[in-house]
């Protein structure tokens, strides 16, 4: 199996550092590498290596990027990890690490969040965000413990997304110790809309139900085999 390239975007925020820390955490292998990108905000757009103040201030702004870089690249190294930095340009910072992503090739994109909690990034809308709705390749948004994970949950439904979730979960870094849950939702059915007759609708459910349950174990049994090799693998229905 290939290496890892995953491409931790940060910004200075703490919820990049922990992003950064639980990326250290993970039991890395050979060929895996963390690319540690930053995007410099300017406030008005005028190349750095122009002449003048504002040229001047866009530069030190890109070096001040570059400074945060080197310390996260140094700090991830001294933990094991191979690791490089690069500072990416765009017209925003999605744009930026987007481009950055594409052109380095990277198979995951992490990014850490600020920490506003679910209702409000709804309502304004964010960095982590707007990169897990337009990314090509997974993202990782890392919040809470910054520690490798070691319960996974992962949702299936037979959808070529969920296999795709499951395929990129296989090829990340395994904790020892780690336990993967496959996980499934029946539907609900009001049956009061089916019958009149509450024994025809205690019989249709009972069958309806059946089958059901039956496709879920046969579905969960199957993917089984996609999961990461080594993980204890559980399943679970409700």
């Amino acid at each position: 199996m290939d290496g890892l390239r995953m491409l931790c975007a940060i910004d200075g925020s703490k919820g990049a550092h922990l992003a950064l820390e639980m990326v250290a955490a993970l039991p890395h292998r050979a060929g895996d590498e963390a690319i540690v990108a930053s995007h410099p905000e300017f406030i008005f757009t005028v190349p750095s290596h122009g002449e003048g103040i504002i040229a001047a201030a866009s530069r030190r702004r890109r070096e001040a990027s570059a400074a945060v870089v080197a310390t996260e690249v140094a700090r991830l190294q001294a933990a094991g990890v191979s690791a490089r930095g690069i500072v990416c340009d765009g017209v925003d910072a999605v744009d930026a690490i987007l481009c950055a992503a594409e052109r380095e090739r990277a198979d995951l994109i992490v990014v850490g969040s600020r920490g506003r909690g679910p209702w409000t990034s709804l309502l304004l809308g964010s960095v982590s965000r707007a990169l897990v709705m337009l990314s090509p390749v997974p993202v990782l948004v890392a919040r809470g413990v910054p520690v490798a994970p070691t319960r996974i949950l992962a949702a299936i439904d037979g959808s070529d997304a969920s296999r795709a979730a499951l395929a990129s979960f296989a090829r990340f870094p395994q904790t020892e110790g780690a336990v993967a849950e496959l996980f499934h939702v029946l539907p609900l059915h009001d049956w009061a809309t089916v019958a009149d007759d509450e024994g025809e609708i205690l019989g249709m459910r009972a069958s309806v139900e059946y089958d059901e349950e039956q496709r879920a174990y046969a579905l969960l049994d199957h993917t089984r085999g996609e999961a990461p090799l080594g993980v204890p693998v559980r399943t679970r229905i409700v």
